[in-house]
């Protein structure tokens, strides 16, 4: 590993240029994920600046990968988040929020299966024998099947209701006996 340099002002110092506390704030911004891209807008800097600066100001490469390096983790951890565990994505219908649909990245999925990526270890669960896993999730396809019955019940009983009230309101107006 290089031997990470103190931060040094650019060659040709300019107060609006790559001062020592804004290479700091664009690492620090790396280091916690950031894009090279965004860590430019948190400094103000564009990201042709930065690319020549990495290159220009004795140090910052090093500092720059570092950073790049300390945000890993942080990056595999939710690259397997998004592959195995999914997220909630809103569905609309009509213009209105009618439910939630979880969905998963098989892009990302092959890529951790190809690079022969494991299960990141800070915060996973122990494994639980197969008897176990087929017992919770047989007992929330239960659940889940309850309630899709409850909501196709409550469904049906509105339709029911509004063709009454439906009814009711053609009769009134005498366009029906």
């Amino acid at each position: 590993m290089q031997e990470i340099l103190p931060p040094l002002p650019a060659p040709r110092g300019r107060y609006d240029g790559w001062t020592v506390a804004r290479q700091e704030a664009f690492c620090a911004a790396l280091a916690k994920g950031s894009t090279v891209q965004e860590a430019c807008a948190i400094v103000g800097k564009s990201t042709t600046s930065a690319y020549k600066a990495r290159d220009r100001i004795r140090g910052f490469s090093n500092r720059w990968n570092a950073g790049l390096e300390a945000a890993k983790p942080n990056i595999e951890a939710e690259v397997y988040r998004r592959a195995v565990e999914g997220w909630d994505e809103p569905v609309f219908h009509g213009g209105k929020q009618v439910g939630v649909r979880r969905r998963y990245s098989d892009a990302l999925l092959k890529m951790l299966a190809q690079r022969g990526f494991t299960a990141p270890q800070t915060g996973c669960r122990p494994r639980m024998p197969i008897e176990e896993v087929e017992r919770v999730l047989l007992r929330r396809l239960d659940r889940m099947g309850a309630k899709k019955s409850r909501d196709e019940e409550a469904a049906e009983a509105a339709a029911r209701a509004a063709a009454a009230a439906e009814a009711e309101r053609m009769r009134r107006a005498g366009l029906c006996p």
